[in-house]
């Protein structure tokens, strides 16, 4: 380590952190030096941070012994201690940041949050947002950077602005992903309501059965999916003899979880009546705990203030308490006591 010295440069430490972190990640590297790596990056930080802060006081940015390539930012930013010096380090970046290519850009968000500089990484992600903009980019790569800014928890409302404007450069597919990843940062606002409602429009005739499962269970953390929802239910029962049984009870639980009329009581029967004829025969095939969760997910289905349970209702759940009395020596206590309560 006699290079990470007081007279390296920025890129110095960068180019040695890069290879301490490669070598910690890699796989069969013992805990013995993985735990010398760790130490070794910490000294680096400390170096790092301080050759920041000597170019912030000094003024003296423009030196080679402060510049950075664009490419060696990651690596330095998951240093410990670094981040506090963040925006700092992202002017030392050679080409300056907004000529960097998207790619690198998106990466660099995820860095920069991973390593507590929050600011840095809106910053980036609102130069990405602007050269999406200016270099037009395609469904599938737009969708993809978009689904990234949005898993950093990044710009949200900003990323829900794209997604309205460019929502016809995207397949139902790819809008339903980034809705989907909305939403489960909880996100709601007047642009994703607005990107619902279109989507809502669609035909959906490329959307895939994981998407629509996606999409249902994300509509229990964000309201404004409810625009869409029973459209989704009401196609996802349509397809539901073709799942696997532990998808279609993850869609039944969630179904389960949407509160008030966002799923219309015919599409709920719909897909209940479904489930009844597709189901029983794939119990045997589901674990002791998919079992559960269906009994669960059919209970609030016996009818809603006090109403009787429908027949489907009670099909389905003699077939679960079947299987139930073959399976009972594989079902531990806390098991059986949920399933009847179901």
């Amino acid at each position: 380590f006699a290079i990470a010295s007081e007279d390296s440069t920025v890129t110095e430490l960068a180019k040695v952190a890069k290879a301490m972190q490669e070598l910690a990640s890699r796989e069969g590297t013992s805990p013995d030096v993985i735990g010398k790596t760790n130490e070794a990056c910490e000294n680096i930080g400390k170096l790092v941070a301080r050759r920041l802060s000597d170019a912030e006081r000094t003024g003296s940015s423009s030196s080679s012994l402060y510049n950075v390539p664009v490419q060696f930012l990651k690596p330095l930013l998951a240093l410990p201690g670094v981040g506090q010096s963040a925006k700092v380090l992202s002017k030392l970046a050679t080409p300056p940041l907004q000529d960097a290519p998207i790619k690198q850009l998106t990466d660099l968000v995820t860095s920069a949050k991973r390593g507590n500089a929050g600011d840095l990484a809106e910053e980036i992600a609102k130069l990405v947002l602007k050269r999406m903009q200016k270099d037009d980019l395609l469904g599938p790569e737009l969708a993809r950077v978009l689904k990234e800014l949005i898993s950093a928890g990044v710009a949200l409302e900003a990323c829900a602005e794209m997604l309205v404007k460019s929502s016809r450069e995207l397949s139902s597919g790819e809008m339903s992903g980034c809705l989907v990843a909305l939403a489960e940062k909880s996100h709601e606002s007047s642009h994703m309501t607005k990107a619902c409602e279109m989507f809502a429009k669609e035909e959906l005739d490329d959307i895939s059965s994981a998407e629509l499962l996606a999409l249902a269970t994300a509509s229990a953390k964000s309201s404004d999916l409810s625009i869409c929802v029973d459209k989704v239910v009401g196609l996802a029962t349509i397809l539901l003899a073709s799942w696997p049984a532990a998808d279609a009870v993850r869609l039944l639980l969630a179904v389960a979880k949407i509160k008030g009329s966002a799923v219309e009581k015919h599409t709920r029967l719909d897909l209940l009546r479904t489930g009844t004829l597709t189901l029983p025969g794939k119990l045997g095939d589901l674990p002791a705990a998919e079992l559960v969760r269906l009994a669960l997910a059919v209970q609030p289905a016996a009818g809603e203030q006090g109403e009787a349970p429908t027949a489907e209702t009670v099909q389905l759940m003699e077939a679960v308490g079947k299987e139930v009395v073959k399976r009972l020596s594989d079902l531990p206590p806390p098991h059986l006591m949920l399933l009847t309560q179901g």
